[in-house]
């Protein structure tokens, strides 16, 4: 019993212990180990694109549901019509400035004044600049901080990013 919750876990956090993707366009019936019915032998009927349909991927979740994959579908593994298959790898998400929180955004305030006016081109958004620029006010930052702040929100009101290197170096 406690192999099944470890098997209903993986299912939920959606861990396989291994998986299988259809490598051609034609239809594929195998036979794989049902872990929700109690192990039973069961058929699945695979169809579609492989590489735009995610119902190509057969997920196994234990080593036994494994060999018995391996050896009902032994003439497909060894054919090349089922290859073993990896996930590719998620590229970290890079957190934006409109998911920052104040502390985050009190962090940002705080780099010297070159780094952040470079970073500050990244930002498009009006709400952000404005959390940026009271938290500017309500610390008490430089008067200089506080004037990019408001020239940058200006550029995104205006909608001409064009001229605000001009701008910054007239108003700075």
């Amino acid at each position: 019993m406690e192999h099944d919750t470890k098997i209903f876990a993986d299912m939920v956090s959606d861990t396989p212990y291994k998986m299988y993707i259809k490598a051609i366009l034609g239809r594929v019936h195998l036979s794989i180990l049902d872990p929700l019915d109690g192990n039973k032998p069961t058929g699945v009927m695979l169809s579609g694109d492989p590489n735009t349909d995610p119902d190509c991927i057969v997920k196994v979740w234990s080593e036994m549901e494994d060999l018995y994959f391996q050896r009902m579908n032994r003439k497909f593994l060894s054919d090349g019509t089922i290859l073993p298959y990896n996930r590719p790898a998620e590229t970290a998400k890079v957190k934006s400035f409109e998911e920052s929180t104040d502390e985050e955004l009190t962090e940002f305030l705080k780099q010297r004044y070159i780094t952040m006016q470079n970073k500050l081109s990244e930002i498009k958004s009006e709400a952000v600049l404005y959390r940026l620029l009271n938290l500017a006010k309500a610390q008490d930052k430089p008067e200089r901080l506080v004037k990019l702040l408001e020239l940058k929100l200006a550029e995104l009101q205006l909608g001409d990013s064009s001229e605000f290197p001009q701008k910054l170096e007239k108003a700075l």
